[in-house]
């Protein structure tokens, strides 16, 4: 089974270019199993994801998450039922509080995308994850990715920072069996058997949805 962590959808965004409804069909299509979907700094609703499995017709299994924006400069994804109740951006202090007191699940989002610059020593008790590879991170900075994992025990994922409908598919994580919801994957994260993948997929057809 794929597993995606990192799908943005299309509600308060001014980024992500379609509904949770086409995101859903789109990864059905490229044999994704499940979805965390979110936004920056908004939480996916638990509408969200009926519309998920409404338009996959179950074929997708979807989970709430959030992208929050740090102001030190980088971004977390976290998966969790608890409601975003925090300013965004919001610092790291501010973050972390949030982050224990809710036992979310946080994975640090494309690091390296703009520089070296990563605090990661700082911020190792806070995070579970970190991005291995996704569109916005550049073959070199790979390396010092897995170096950061090793270091501090995180979990290494692959995703694919979906904000189209095209974009399902690229990157996502080989996994034994999905949890049936979002309190589940927090759960589970950490003892999950998960395995980055990358591909080349053909073309998604996107007939009708060309801007999506």
């Amino acid at each position: 089974m794929l597993i995606d962590f990192h799908v943005h959808i299309k509600r308060t965004s001014g980024c992500a270019k379609a509904p949770a409804s086409n995101m859903a069909k789109a990864a059905a299509k490229a044999g994704i199993d499940g979805i965390v979907i979110l936004d920056h700094n908004y939480h996916a609703t638990i509408d969200d994801c009926l519309e998920v499995i409404d338009a996959s017709e179950g074929k997708v299994t979807p989970y709430r998450g959030c992208e929050i924006s740090i102001r030190e400069g980088h971004h977390v994804v976290c998966i969790t039922e608890a409601d975003l109740d925090i300013r965004m951006p919001c610092s790291w202090a501010t973050f972390v509080e949030w982050r224990v007191r809710n036992r979310a699940v946080s994975i640090l989002a494309h690091p390296f995308k703009d520089s070296s610059k990563i605090l990661i020593d700082l911020w190792t008790d806070t995070l579970d994850g970190i991005e291995y590879t996704s569109p916005k991170a550049p073959m070199p900075n790979r390396k010092l990715v897995y170096d950061v994992a090793e270091e501090y025990n995180l979990r290494m994922v692959a995703n694919s920072d979906s904000h189209r409908m095209r974009d399902l598919g690229s990157h996502a994580n080989f996994c034994s069996g999905l949890p049936y919801d979002t309190q589940s994957l927090v759960t589970r994260f950490n003892s999950m058997d998960l395995h980055p993948y990358e591909r080349i997929l053909a073309p998604i057809d996107l007939s009708g949805h060309e801007n999506d």
